[in-house]
């Protein structure tokens, strides 16, 4: 679905932000990309929708090479949930906020209405369809800006530090949708919150501007010396294996952190 072959990016001369990056995602794939604030998680965001453009690589979404002669046909394929809700509303209501897409590619209005409905349903917000988008809590907001993206039907949707501003019941509201859609659409999730990338199928992590690491979560987290030089937090439970360890008087130590390690990623 996606090929990333050995893209460079800077937004200044001679201070690079995207170093050689390659990478692949398969269709119905949840992958999570893994970085702390400064790492490019978001300028591949950027590059994979087309708002950036490489300094050198390539860049296929569905087969097709990302440039000029094909970005618009390659967004309809890729929608996105940006940082802050409050920045992707454009509609007086909830309604014609998720009818937005839809009305620009001339959608029958009866055909918008019926997925209004669905997705509205899909992201729990059906009774909210004639509110003020204002009026709305941070995690409602963000509901409603995936079933936007959602009647639009693109077959990617990358979710870029979507949760990050939220508290967490809208992070348990957004994370719990993601998940929903895992297998029936290209996820891509960009955060720097390990707890998040936990539901992914893979998870690439980026430090200074590559990659370190891609594989499945948990392979990936048994690397919390690597995850901590790249200034990211490790999950609660690999803390409580780190004291357990160096707690000289307890006993059956291998067997309570196997618990863990197993408890961590119960899906």
């Amino acid at each position: 679905m996606i090929k990333v072959e050995h893209i460079n990016f800077s937004y200044r001369p001679n201070e690079p932000v995207i170093r050689d990056v390659s990478f692949t995602i398969k269709k119905g794939e949840f992958v999570c990309i893994l970085g702390h604030n400064g790492s490019g998680k978001s300028t591949i965001a950027k590059l994979l929708t087309g708002l950036l453009s490489v300094d050198s690589g390539a860049i296929y979404i569905k087969g097709l090479l990302l440039n000029e002669n094909n970005i618009n046909e390659i967004r309809q394929q890729v929608g996105i949930v940006f940082q802050n809700p409050d920045n992707q509303f454009v509609g007086v209501t909830v309604k014609d906020d998720i009818a937005f897409g839809l009305e620009n590619r001339q959608f029958p209005r009866e055909t918008m209405l019926e997925l209004i409905d669905k997705y509205s349903k899909l992201v729990n917000m059906e009774n909210f369809l004639d509110y003020n988008p204002e009026n709305l809590s941070g995690g409602e907001k963000q509901r409603v800006a995936i079933a936007g993206v959602l009647a639009a039907n693109p077959e990617i949707i990358i979710f870029d530090e979507s949760t990050s501003m939220l508290d967490p019941k809208g992070v348990k509201e957004v994370t719990d949708i993601i998940n929903t859609l895992k297998g029936h659409k290209t996820i891509i999730a960009i955060t720097h919150n390990l707890n998040e990338a936990v539901f992914a199928d893979r998870v690439i992590v980026l430090s200074q501007g590559g990659v370190i690491l891609n594989d499945t979560p948990e392979v990936v987290f048994t690397h919390k010396e690597l995850l901590k030089n790249s200034s990211l937090d490790i999950l609660e439970s690999m803390k409580l294996m780190e004291l357990i360890e160096k707690n000289e008087h307890l006993k059956n130590k291998q067997e309570i952190e196997a618990m863990l390690w197993e408890y961590s990623f119960q899906k």
